[in-house]
């Protein structure tokens, strides 16, 4: 009888010790989801996990502000209730890419906000446990919307740089050049560096009678000039 006590009370003392085990490692577990959730929440970087049948799991606030949803109604939602169809099957086109090529891949991607399109630069990536199988694709999106913006700025003012080069060579020529090569390397130049398919430069004379001087064609662009 004595016997049969002491070891009830050594299986009392085992699990008691394996739920107390349990019981902190859950707390650790819990406490390095609130750390990394924290960490997310900080960055200005938009960071998405969604599971392999591309059902979000996990979103920062960041995610939140540009989308204006909440976490907890994202949760289980797919992209197509979020976004319109072409952008929602673009967006997990490139998802479906990762899980496939089993690597990091990164994108650019265009995605309509309240405040208009934007665009990002997205690194996507599978999320793995222990054994290495993936569970999860996580994607961490940077705003390139300016940068793309003041890109175009910079290349639009070259090309009109350039063009403005090329016409005052043109003209610079003088005598030693007929007013129709003038304008046909007129002409040529802006097809060059508008990326226009079609131009065609006109000169009025002094009776206003229309004398068609040059032209570079290939799609209706036209640019007229008025002597």
């Amino acid at each position: 009888m004595k016997k049969r006590g002491v070891d009830l009370q050594k299986t009392s003392d085992a699990l008691l010790a394996e739920i107390g085990e349990r019981q902190r490692a859950e707390e650790a577990l819990g406490a390095s989801e609130q750390r990394l959730q924290d960490i997310l929440d900080n960055t200005t970087a938009v960071v998405f996990v969604k599971d392999l049948d591309l059902r979000y799991i996990l979103v920062n606030r960041e995610y939140e502000r540009r989308h204006q949803v909440q976490r907890d109604q994202i949760r289980g939602k797919t992209d197509f209730d979020i976004h319109s169809p072409d952008v929602a099957e673009t967006v997990r086109a490139n998802d479906r890419h990762v899980i496939e090529a089993g690597t990091p891949i990164q994108f650019e991607e265009a995605v309509p906000m309240a405040e208009g399109e934007r665009q990002y630069v997205v690194v996507k990536f599978l999320l793995r446990d222990r054994a290495t199988k993936p569970y999860a694709i996580c994607g961490i999106a940077t705003d390139i919307t300016e940068l793309k913006r003041a890109e175009e700025l910079q290349a639009r003012r070259a090309r009109h740089a350039a063009l403005r080069a090329d016409i005052h060579a043109a003209f610079c020529a003088g005598a030693e050049t007929a007013l129709q090569t003038m304008l046909q390397r007129s002409a040529e130049a802006v097809v060059r560096h508008l990326d226009a398919a079609f131009a065609r430069i006109w000169t009025l004379n002094d009776r206003r009678s229309t004398i068609d001087r040059g032209c570079s064609s290939c799609r209706p662009v036209q640019v007229c000039t008025l002597a």
